[in-house]
């Protein structure tokens, strides 16, 4: 349980995985600062009042049946980190992200679902900027995803296994360099397979 109303230090936590079995945050203000991977078995759990914030710079995996309760808390995701719904756990109701959970629409370096009965992405737009893997269950984009493209990287979708299913609009951007001498016919397309012909 972190708790109190003031700005705290960046919680470090020794070198590795660290596996809780609940997160809760009593702070009603101020920022929570996590720079570790993090993992939790049953809940996070946010305030209900309070403009408290909690910043995951590392990766966020959570296992629980109801992953997160929402409250008036926001999470910040930093930009090298991911989310993984599921983990080694793929047991669980289908899961819905929390309507305004996050403080602005978060950018991912990876999105990670392990869970029979899927998820559903919230009403903020999460953007992806290296890959989107889904193991088990299927994924409800609810119009919310972006696959990010930059001069350097591009977003990927990793093979789906057979049976599992990614629903909703995902916004697929591809960079295309400028300048001069860039002028020139480019054909935009992704892979695809048809069956039953």
């Amino acid at each position: 349980t972190i708790g109190g109303t003031s700005n705290g230090n960046a919680i470090q936590l020794e070198n590795g995985f660290h596996h809780l079995n609940a997160l809760v945050v009593n702070k009603t203000s101020g920022v929570i600062i996590i720079n570790d991977d993090i993992a939790i078995s049953t809940t996070l759990t946010l305030p209900t009042t309070g403009t408290a914030q909690i910043t995951f710079n590392q990766d966020l995996n959570l296992y629980g049946t109801l992953a997160i309760t929402s409250g008036s808390a926001k999470i910040n995701m930093g930009p090298n980190s991911s989310i993984s719904i599921g983990g080694c756990v793929l047991t669980g109701t289908a899961f819905t992200i929390p309507s305004d959970i996050f403080n602005g629409n978060p950018t991912l370096a990876g999105l990670f679902l392990n869970r029979t009965n899927g998820l559903v992405v919230g009403n903020q737009m999460i953007s992806v900027s290296e890959i989107l893997q889904l193991t088990t269950g299927n994924l409800n984009t609810n119009n919310n995803l972006t696959l990010l493209s930059t001069a350097t990287k591009t977003a990927r979708v990793a093979p789906l296994p057979v049976g599992v299913r990614i629903t909703g609009n995902v916004i697929a951007q591809r960079f295309i360099p400028g300048g001069n001498g860039k002028r020139k016919w480019r054909f935009l397309s992704s892979p695809g397979i048809v069956t039953g012909k």
